[in-house]
This record gives C-alpha cells, sequence and structure tokens, in this order.
C-alpha cells in the first residue's frame, strides 16, 4: 500500500530489507544495502524510513532510538556521505554527529 500511495504521488520507493530494522541481516547483506543506499542517492533525493518516528530517545543523555542513527548513518558518513538530516515527527529536522550519540547498534 504504501508503494502504492508514493508511486501515485510520483515518489519512487525501494524496500532494502538487507540494511535490518525488525530483522538482523549478515554483516555483508548490510553492506550492500548501505551500498545500494549509496547508489541510489547518487542520483536522486534520498529517503529512509524505519517503524520508528524519532530519531533520538528522550533519556537525559539521548540515545539512538532506530537503527537509522545507531547503525545505518555512521555507515553512510564512512562510506563519504556528509550530510544526513532527520526529519522529526512534528516536521522539524536536525543534523548531528550520529557517532556521538549511544547507541545498542
Amino acid at each position: 500500500m504504501l508503494a502504492e500511495l508514493l508511486r501515485d504521488n510520483g515518489i519512487g520507493y525501494e524496500h532494502i530489507p538487507e540494511t535490518g530494522g525488525k530483522n538482523k541481516p549478515k554483516p555483508e547483506d548490510v553492506e550492500w544495502g548501505v551500498n545500494r543506499i549509496i547508489e541510489v542517492a547518487s542520483d536522486l533525493r534520498t529517503v529512509m524510513m524505519c517503524s520508528e518516528s524519532k530519531p533520538l530517545s528522550d533519556h537525559k543523555t539521548p540515545r539512538a532510538n532506530c537503527h537509522r542513527v545507531g547503525m545505518l548513518a555512521p555507515m553512510l558518513r564512512t562510506k563519504g556521505v556528509e550530510r544526513i538530516i532527520h526529519i522529526l515527527p512534528d516536521g522539524e529536522a536536525i543534523e548531528f554527529d550520529e557517532a556521538e550519540v549511544p547507541s545498542i547498534w
């Protein structure tokens, strides 16, 4: 349904389960998925989605609240991605050094 809704509004969609989330992919699959994100992002404005709406927890010291922050963003930065913008539920956006955020990933 999401893919159809996006397509109807002129937005492309590609599901990349190799990048994790609820499943625990093998490291080589995550590597492939991250490389695929970079490949797509080299040609198109790209958004990564997951089931967590907030990238950071509300703890006194914020922690990665999703695998986009705790796992994917650091890998993307290591591969040269310079700008990652996190969109918040209220529509605001933030940028930060994900490597400085405690993470369970």
